[in-house]
């Protein structure tokens, strides 16, 4: 089916449907992105000028984007610039290569970008995978220009209550603060956004491993003390019932 999809996709043939965006246009069909996206139905089902012309605008976006959800539309699959782009089209009237995602900032920030896009018209699917494929590169990625652009441009595209990606970045930001906050642009962006501020400092919080006692197991028990003359720190269970006998650390 895939296969039968993405030729539909690359021919352009049987489309009924045009999505423009810059100067690009996309030729698809009503059948496959209308019933993936909540907003693009009603745009087409109701009493608006897209029902009439069979066309809708999607100018608030990069062409490369929209590529990009309106391929996953059809193949559950979207090139991020890791990968070569298979299959693009080049006749005339199919969906046409645009900039490769590189050009808009990589590959992190091009699938925070695909994210929002997901986010914007109601296609949960694609958000999720741009998730994974933002999850499978940040670990090489998070200390770049792109990982900031990608945190500033998650808050200011998505609504607050919106977590998925969010919480995949500030988890990382929570384990790397103390490298980026090296960094000029983070630390700007931080003074300038006081809520990435506030939910980085409550991910270093989490990410701050606590001292387990190895007596009662709970982290709350111990109590620190300076003991004898080389200075060393002992922590003593407290629990009741417990003894009180020092753990060195």
């Amino acid at each position: 089916m895939a296969s039968v999809t993405f030729t539909m996709l690359s021919s352009g043939k049987y489309s009924d449907l045009k999505i423009t965006c810059h100067g690009k246009e996309f030729v698809v069909h009503r059948a496959v992105v209308c019933l993936q996206s909540k907003p693009l139905a009603a745009a087409i089902d109701g009493k608006f000028k897209e029902a009439i012309t069979g066309q809708i605008d999607l100018d608030g976006n990069e062409p490369a984007v929209v590529e990009a959800m309106l391929k996953f539309m059809y193949t559950s699959d979207y090139p991020d610039g890791r990968e070569d782009d298979h299959g693009a089209a080049t006749k005339a009237g199919a969906l046409t290569a645009t900039e490769t995602a590189p050009e808009i900032g990589g590959a992190l920030l091009f699938n925070t970008k695909v994210y929002i896009i997901g986010e914007q018209l109601d296609v949960q699917p694609l958000k999720e995978l741009a998730k994974n494929k933002f999850e499978e590169i940040i670990g090489d990625q998070w200390n770049s220009a792109s990982f900031v652009a990608s945190l500033k441009l998650l808050y200011e595209g998505t609504p607050e209550k919106d977590r998925l990606l969010k919480d995949v970045a500030i988890k990382t930001a929570g384990k790397r603060a103390k490298q980026l906050c090296d960094r000029g642009d983070f630390v700007t962006l931080c003074k300038e956004d006081g809520e990435i501020a506030f939910d980085v400092l409550k991910a270093v919080t989490k990410s701050t491993p606590k001292r387990t006692c190895p007596d009662c197991l709970r982290p709350d028990c111990l109590r620190s003390n300076i003991m004898n003359e080389s200075t060393t720190r002992n922590f003593y269970c407290l629990a009741p019932g417990k003894m009180s006998y020092g753990y060195s650390v």
